[in-house]
């Protein structure tokens, strides 16, 4: 399982309350540490948006983030989009450590650092999924003995999923058999079949 950076975050928040830290733009150091600076109040506002960006289309280049709209992630948003833009992070965040989710299901200790790190800022159950996050959102895939599995019937439209374990094909010789769609738009006679192919189910083929 991936490691929470929360505890990193807590303690260096709390070192940083009484002043200030300077830390370098390494990003997996962010990531890692949560390190916060001082920063300018006029420098909140958001930079000009780059090229697109999300699900399908190329990462964004060192030291700017993918911002999604709505902090969808990749998602669909409010909005209707899917896609976000590739925006600079910003280069010095406060000390305030408020604790946010990032879309990578890492938490950082606020919304500056986890741009620093080049990730923007994603729904709070991101971070509250156990074991091994999966899903289109995220980009990353399970073993080749696991599938991912979705809270919702919408293969990962909403939020994402966590990694399971296949059933073997002898485990669904008991299982019901009325046909389903599997997240991979193919049709299985139940259930436990997808998930034996790897595939969670999706409400209906297209």
């Amino acid at each position: 399982m991936r490691q929470s950076a929360l505890p990193f975050t807590l303690a260096l928040c709390a070192a940083c309350s009484s002043g200030t830290y300077s830390i370098g733009s390494d990003p997996q150091a962010l990531s890692d540490a949560g390190a916060d600076v001082a920063i300018d109040a006029a420098s909140d506002a958001k930079p000009d948006a780059g090229p697109d960006c999300g699900v399908g289309l190329p990462p964004c280049a060192a030291g700017t983030y993918c911002d999604f709209a709505d902090d969808a992630c990749g998602g669909m948003a409010a909005s209707g989009t899917t896609r976000g833009a590739c925006r600079a992070a910003r280069a010095s965040c406060d000390a305030t450590c408020t604790t946010v989710c990032g879309c990578d299901g890492v938490e950082y200790c606020n919304s500056c650092v986890a741009e620093q790190a080049g990730v923007d800022v994603a729904p709070a159950a991101w971070c509250a999924v156990s074991g091994t996050r999966c899903g289109a959102w995220l980009g990353k895939d399970c073993g080749p003995d696991e599938f991912c599995d979705f809270a919702a019937i919408d293969c990962g439209a909403t939020d994402p999923g966590r990694c399971l374990g296949r059933p073997l094909q002898e485990d669904c010789a008991t299982s019901p058999c009325g046909p389903i769609c599997g997240c991979d738009g193919v049709q299985y006679c139940g259930e436990c079949d997808s998930q034996v192919a790897g595939f969670d189910r999706m409400l209906a083929c297209p």
